[in-house]
């Protein structure tokens, strides 16, 4: 027995040992497309269910029969989030139908079989702070789920959508933790319909992530309008809609064609103060199994994200002995690096607006905000009305160590985060920010 024990105890010391040594390869050609799959069937690794794929023009229904409900799994998606039974062939709806209910919305895509999911909703998925993760959390047992293969779906986008005006769409870009879900509050107030972090956004990177070849700008058509449609439903005030995709979701170019006079910001905050946020809520809400699959997932290496930025992991200034951290100083140096390329190419230009300034809660700055995406100074009032609730109350996300005071880095790493971001190039100030005195001389 005791030899057993030594002989399994060296045989994951020579393995650990040996992903050390050859993180990189490793990490590429195995490890990360396992674990990430592995993850975003709901922590499990059999295959994801197959189902019937419903007749031409139609969408089948399904009626939920269980729900992963764990927020701090962040990549469970798709027909992993929920298990269902067919109601059948004969119940089969056609997409008309579909896009004229006022309680439907847009959750994923089940990408083995190229269908789209959309849910039953409660009204209440529009106070949650995440649209992805509010619709497996307030999804109810016994709600109806609707499958429509991609091919309908964008033949009816194709079809209803082509008078759509580009400009009613603005794209809220973040590095996380810099006050992005409170800016889709404030929107909220103007008549401005935000999605949060919509899942079906973040599976369609996964894809290309992954080298699933996919029409992006049609998807981005097809999942958006067919959502705007349904929000119009139930928003009688509705004028436009935000999309705040996840940091690291590098579509800024793309939404542009597919959504031609579109308004795009970029809302951020400093590098250390991001990544200390970020850490801190994975270090109080992942399990010790979660924590320990994390560590072995990422390293300086990590993400394998496309259009990275060059000799990114060359680079001198990593964390010593902290892959989650290394992690998220590559997400965010890789990200905002991309940003500052491509937005300059905007053809409808772009603004930024920084966390430090935007509690500031300033009229002036809040109204230069509003005018470039398409509102007016009279919308002030309303907007501010964003602030008196917390954007993220109830939610996993609030419990940063802002508030529970349990620091993920020290304050010598944060501030090696810093200098490592910007001796990568990447400034504290972004270009076209909004800043006090260029807000009042507009306001005025």
């Amino acid at each position: 027995m005791w030899l057993l024990l030594f002989f399994a105890w060296l045989a994951v010391t020579i393995f650990a040992l040996w992903v050390i040594r050859f993180r990189k390869r490793f990490f590429y050609d195995w490890y990360e497309p396992i674990y990430h799959k592995y993850r975003m069937a709901g922590n499990k690794w059999t295959a994801e269910r197959s189902v019937r794929k419903p007749q031409k023009g139609h969408a089948a229904i399904h009626v939920v029969t269980d729900v992963c409900r764990d927020q701090s799994n962040l990549f469970v998606c798709g027909i992993s989030a929920f298990e269902s039974t067919d109601a059948g062939a004969e119940s089969d709806i056609s997409i008309d139908q579909l896009m004229a209910m006022d309680n439907v919305s847009l959750y994923d895509s089940h990408e083995p079989q190229d269908i789209y999911i959309f849910f039953e909703i409660v009204p209440d998925l529009w106070e949650h702070p995440f649209h992805g993760m509010g619709h497996r959390e307030l999804l109810k047992v016994g709600a109806k789920a609707y499958l429509v293969s991609m091919e309908d779906a964008d033949a009816w986008t194709n079809a209803n959508c082509k008078d759509v005006d580009g400009s009613e769409f603005l794209f809220m870009w973040n590095t996380s933790r810099c006050g992005s879900t409170l800016m889709t509050r404030i929107l909220d107030k103007v008549g401005c319909v935000s999605l949060s972090e919509p899942m079906f956004m973040t599976n369609m990177y996964n894809c290309i992530r992954h080298d699933k070849k996919i029409d992006s700008v049609q998807r981005l058509r097809t999942t958006l309008m067919m959502e705007r449609h349904l929000v119009r439903h139930q928003f009688k005030d509705y004028r436009k809609m935000c999309v705040k995709p996840q940091m690291g979701v590098k579509f800024v170019l793309e939404c542009e064609k597919a959504f031609p006079g579109c308004k795009q910001m970029m809302i951020y905050r400093k590098g250390g103060n991001c990544i200390e946020s970020l850490g801190s809520i994975g270090k109080k809400h992942c399990d010790n199994w979660a924590k320990f699959m994390m560590a072995l997932s990422v390293s300086n290496r990590f993400p394998p994200r496309k259009d990275i930025y060059p000799d990114l992991y060359e680079r001198e200034g990593w964390l010593n002995v902290r892959p989650m951290g290394n992690a998220l100083l590559a997400e965010y140096t890789d990200y905002v690096h991309y940003w500052t390329k491509v937005s300059p190419k905007l053809k409808e230009g772009h603004l930024c607006f920084r966390f430090d300034e935007l509690v500031k809660k300033d009229k002036g700055m809040m109204t230069q905000m509003l005018e470039f995406l398409g509102f007016g100074p009279e919308d002030c009032p309303a907007a501010l009305k964003g602030f008196d609730k917390h954007s993220q109350s109830g939610h996993i996300s609030e419990d940063s160590s802002s508030k529970t005071n349990e620091r993920f880095l020290t304050l010598e790493q944060e501030v090696q985060c810093n200098e490592f971001i910007k001796q990568a190039g990447i400034p504290d100030l972004l270009p076209n920010s909004i800043m006090p005195h260029t807000a009042t001389k507009t306001a005025a």
